[in-house]
């Protein structure tokens, strides 16, 4: 047999309620699968699976109604598979989501901070190397992880995905529920300061 041409993909919305519709149909699919083809549903040993394919659905359907764009979209369905905290459950874009858009900097995690590991002043002011960054946008960087990374993105009960959310968090990764910090309290050469 001669292989079948793909489908051409099926156009995306153009406005903010096909984008609603289109998340909801997401959603939809996504819980009856899990329902179907999982053991979720009737794992008595992981009672918080059947509870997040519930209360998780709820709590998406109601994000969905705050979606925009594709990047809104993608994000709401990926918090919702995200929320069983399973890697064998896992969402990925089939079109290009936005760019990340870094600061300028990579931060590497150093307990429950970061310290600045390559800094790039080319595309203007950045935090300098060695640079300890202790919190953002008032809250602790673990408390932050746990608002803006895990929920879409990552298991925080995996010791290496903390350390890896913590680099995550000063990138803008354009997920409308979770923007990077605006401010944050960094330590250079022993002196606090906000940047």
């Amino acid at each position: 047999h001669a292989a079948q041409p793909a489908a051409p993909a099926a156009a995306l919305p153009t406005d903010t309620a096909g984008w609603q519709a289109l998340t909801l149909r997401d959603l939809e699919a996504a819980r009856a699968l899990l329902q179907s083809q999982t053991p979720i549903p009737f794992d008595t040993e992981n009672p918080a699976y059947p509870q997040w394919l519930e209360a998780g659905y709820a709590e998406a359907r109601t994000r969905a109604a705050t979606v925009t764009d594709q990047a809104g979209a993608f994000y709401t369905v990926s918090a919702y598979l995200n929320g069983f905290h399973d890697p064998h459950i896992d969402l990925n874009a089939i079109r290009d989501l936005p760019t990340a858009q870094w600061p300028g900097f990579i931060a590497s995690a150093k307990g429950d901070q970061a310290v600045v590991v390559l800094s790039d002043a080319s595309g203007g002011p950045t935090l300098p190397v060695g640079a300890e960054i202790v919190g953002c946008d008032g809250q602790a960087l673990p408390a932050l992880a746990d608002a803006r990374v895990f929920p879409f993105v990552l298991n925080a009960r995996l010791p290496s995905d903390r350390r890896r959310a913590i680099t995550r968090l000063f990138l803008d990764r354009s997920i409308p529920f979770s923007p990077a910090p605006t401010r944050c309290t960094v330590r250079v050469g022993g002196a606090e300061r906000e940047e």
